[in-house]
């Protein structure tokens, strides 16, 4: 290898570098220098996972509402659902502990990118609404019955790990993972029309 090309190409490790820690902030630095060695520049990933625990880190509180979904009660003759408002099952204020817990959790998952692909209606029953001095920063919506996660600050490059870390989350706050979710949306759509009746 010629010492011009050599001198090329430690130009462009070093702009990469920059760049990688431009886009992820400063959390970038947290990595370990073995950890940094495995980043490439566009490891979404790594950058989906920095910018979480910027947010969580961010947040003076977190708050996970166990909820129903539009799809647990459809009307097929309509083509809509009867409970289009989310029913909300319980809610849960993380703890200062928890919330350290939370970010720890984050902070040793792998954050390698999930790239399958999958073909499951994405019906999210848990939200972690993400506050700072009761201003909502971020929302993040889950579902795992997918596997799948949606959240509005970084939707690129959900590390396969995630769905794992927020399943143990939930548990650790005494909510549900899976539950009959159309059984309870039923119950609780009964209970509302009876109600309604015997106001009329």
């Amino acid at each position: 290898m010629n010492l011009n090309k050599l001198n090329s190409m430690k130009i462009v490790q070093v702009i990469s570098t920059i760049f990688f820690c431009f886009l992820v902030g400063s959390d970038a630095l947290a990595y370990s220098p073995a950890d940094r060695s495995q980043l490439s520049t566009f490891d979404k990933g790594a950058i989906y996972k920095s910018a979480l625990l910027k947010l969580i880190a961010e947040s003076n509180k977190i708050i996970v509402t166990e909820h129903s979904d539009q799809y647990d009660l459809w009307d097929s003759k309509t083509m809509s659902s009867l409970i289009p408002n989310p029913i909300i099952y319980e809610t849960k204020i993380l703890t200062s502990l928890q919330r350290a817990e939370f970010s720890d959790s984050i902070k040793r998952m792998n954050s390698k990118e999930n790239k399958w692909i999958t073909t499951c209606i994405f019906e999210p029953h848990h939200t972690i609404n993400f506050y700072s001095n009761e201003k909502i920063l971020s929302r993040m919506e889950i579902c795992f019955k997918c596997g799948d996660v949606y959240w509005e600050g970084e939707n690129v490059g959900v590390p396969g790990a995630l769905i794992g870390v927020l399943g143990k989350l939930i548990e650790r706050i005494g909510l549900h993972r899976e539950l009959n979710w159309k059984t309870l949306a039923s119950e609780h759509y009964s209970k509302t029309k009876t109600l309604e009746k015997q106001i009329q």
